[in-house]
């Protein structure tokens, strides 16, 4: 069972969406290849690979001093499953479980999702 929150929050900034995106187009894909696909620096494409490790959204293998990176496809079919119940309107009284702590003021998903268009939801004053 996946923190839906947790994944979701992790999705949602622009630059972990792009990553994803690289990383889904293949089985696995080079730690390389994406420095060199993305306008990014070592330090902050760490960082933002890490996070979504930490979701359970990518796994990360390492030989040597190379590293690669693979989609979990399983968690983003719960997730695509727990989406598509709201949808349908089928979605039990058990939600997945959040691991992760409560958002700061002003971080709650509808301020941090990201459409995969590029589109923010306006905050509301």
């Amino acid at each position: 069972m996946i923190a839906s929150t947790h994944v979701l929050r992790a999705m949602g900034d622009p630059v972990r969406w792009q990553i994803l995106v690289r990383i889904s187009q293949e089985p696995e894909l080079a730690r390389s290849v994406l420095e060199r696909v993305l306008p990014l620096g070592k330090g902050v494409l760490s960082r933002q690979t890490r996070i979504l490790a930490e979701a359970g959204l990518i796994d990360v293998r390492r030989r040597g001093r190379q590293v690669f990176y693979a989609l979990r496809r399983d968690t983003v079919d719960q997730l695509s499953c727990l989406v598509e119940g709201l949808v349908d309107g089928t979605t039990g009284a058990a939600p997945m479980v959040d691991a992760a702590p409560s958002p700061r003021p002003g971080t709650g998903l509808a301020d941090v999702l990201v459409l995969p268009l590029g589109r923010r939801r306006v905050q509301q004053t």
